[in-house]
């Protein structure tokens, strides 16, 4: 078998489905709660995938929607829906990988746009390397207005979803864009359902502290919306602080697992800081570090009051 690919990014050069390498069957997973809208966008880009139709399908799980998800459904033939009544995306994920059937599993977010190259782009990266078990692919944000932009887009286009950061520092990526080998979730077990957020951490440090292989891939490519309002990044905050405060004081060994995960020094805090404020404008720059005084202020009244108990 031949393969053209970048050792550092996974970096088709070149693509030619005969011959070139082994087609893999491959299963999308989508967890949805009320998002029809963008769902339907979701689909569309993925039935639009370069990737040949009969190699993938696409399983989306519907968690205690309050709407009637056959606005969606009727219209993609094709999607397997399924429903799951615990609340929580991990068990929204779990209940579709159990009625999956491909050797690949490839998680999105039902507001997410995926590439017209995203499953092939992935299903080459895993047959050019035996030994790869789950891949972390770019998450490229886009916004309501390319002019208009509100100081939680800034703060979210210089510092939202770096997966090559998140992969190769701490050891995960979000799954709005990743890939896993089946095996992979035999081995390392499937997501804490118990998680209401941060299971995507929990489970890729699993499988760091397994010892398999990650790598991240900038060709492996979704989109997704920033998010623009203040009520939007705050409720973020709250959902991933309280996911992170569960792995440390509610899942066995997760002060263990959080442990693998470098800690930052104010230094390179700063030194990061600098970087993604680099090329800004000095009034964008101002609203941006905005952000950052209220994101340590409010994460610093979570912890203290404990007000982050909610589902």
């Amino acid at each position: 078998m031949h393969c053209a690919l970048d050792p550092v990014y996974a970096k088709p050069i070149k693509f030619s489905f005969n011959g070139f390498f082994v087609p893999l069957i491959v299963s999308v997973v989508i967890p949805v709660k009320d998002d029809f809208d963008r769902l339907e966008l979701c689909l569309s880009a993925l039935e639009g995938q370069n990737y040949p139709r009969d190699l993938f399908e696409i399983i989306v799980v519907d968690n205690n929607s309050v709407g009637d998800i056959a606005v969606v459904s009727t219209l993609f033939p094709k999607v397997s829906f399924l429903f799951e009544g615990a609340v929580g995306s991990y068990a929204a994920r779990n209940k579709a990988i159990a009625a999956s059937k491909g050797s690949l599993l490839a998680f999105t977010d039902s507001d997410c746009i995926p590439g017209p190259s995203w499953i092939e782009a992935g299903v080459l990266a895993f047959s050019c390397d035996a030994e790869l078990s789950m891949l972390a692919g770019k998450i490229e944000l886009f916004t309501a207005s390319k002019n208009k932009l509100t100081s939680v887009e800034l703060y979210e286009l210089a510092f939202a979803f770096n997966q090559k950061k998140y992969l190769e520092e701490r050891h995960y990526g979000a799954t709005a864009n990743v890939f896993a080998r089946r095996e992979l979730i035999s081995s390392v077990g499937k997501f804490n359902a118990s998680l209401y957020s941060g299971g995507d951490k929990e489970w890729g440090l699993r499988v760091y502290q397994a010892g398999f292989k990650q790598v991240y891939s900038r060709e492996v490519v979704v989109s997704h919306p920033a998010r623009r309002s203040y009520w939007e990044y705050f409720r973020k905050l709250r959902r991933v602080t309280k996911g992170a405060r569960d792995i440390k004081d509610h899942i066995i060994g997760g002060s263990d697992l959080l442990a693998l995960q470098p800690k930052s020094s104010s230094y390179h805090s700063l030194r990061y800081l600098m970087e993604r404020l680099e090329g800004m404008s000095i009034w964008r720059k101002i609203r941006v570090l905005w952000i950052v005084g209220l994101t340590f202020v409010f994460t610093k009244i979570l912890y203290i009051s404990g007000a982050i108990n909610f589902r």
